[in-house]
C-alpha cells in the first residue's frame, strides 16, 4: 500500500511540474506590432462581437503579449490591453519598432506631428504630418 501512495504522490508532483513549465497559451515575448492599413480596433476579447475598447491609427506601435487564433493580445501605448486582428498588424520578432527603413508618424494625442528645422520647439516648423503617414 505504501508503494501505491508513493506512486500517486510522484504522479501528482509530475503533473504539477508539467503544468508549471508548459504555457497555457501561446506567448510571444519581446515582440512589437505596428498598426497598418488605417485605424485598428482594440477589442476586449478575440472576437468581432466583443466590446470595443479603443482604436489606433496606422503607425501605432503595440506590445504583443499573446496569440489566440488570428487575434493578438496587445498592450497599446496608452496602457490599454485587449485584442487586435493580426491581419492589420506588422509583427516584428526581435522587439524592434520596424523591420525595414520605413517609418510611420505616431502621435499619442492623435494630432499632427510637426517636423522642425532642428531638435527643439524653438526651431521653425517645416511641415506637419498626420498619424500614420509613411
Amino acid at each position: 500500500m505504501n508503494k501505491m501512495k508513493y506512486s500517486m504522490v510522484l504522479i501528482i508532483a509530475l503533473i504539477i511540474f508539467m503544468a508549471a513549465i508548459i504555457p497555457a497559451g501561446t506567448a510571444l515575448a519581446a515582440q512589437t506590432g505596428v498598426v497598418k492599413g488605417g485605424w485598428l480596433i482594440l477589442r476586449s476579447e478575440p472576437s468581432f462581437n466583443s466590446a470595443i475598447k479603443s482604436s489606433y491609427p496606422t503607425g501605432t506601435v503595440v506590445t504583443i503579449t499573446g496569440l489566440v487564433g488570428s487575434w493578438y493580445s496587445v498592450k497599446a501605448p496608452d496602457g490599454l490591453t485587449g485584442y487586435m486582428l493580426g491581419d492589420y498588424l506588422q509583427i516584428n520578432g526581435d522587439g524592434s519598432v520596424q523591420d525595414s527603413t520605413i517609418g510611420y508618424v505616431v502621435s499619442a494625442n492623435g494630432l499632427n506631428v510637426r517636423m522642425r528645422s532642428g531638435p527643439g520647439k524653438g526651431y521653425s516648423i517645416i511641415a506637419a504630418y498626420a498619424p500614420g503617414t509613411q
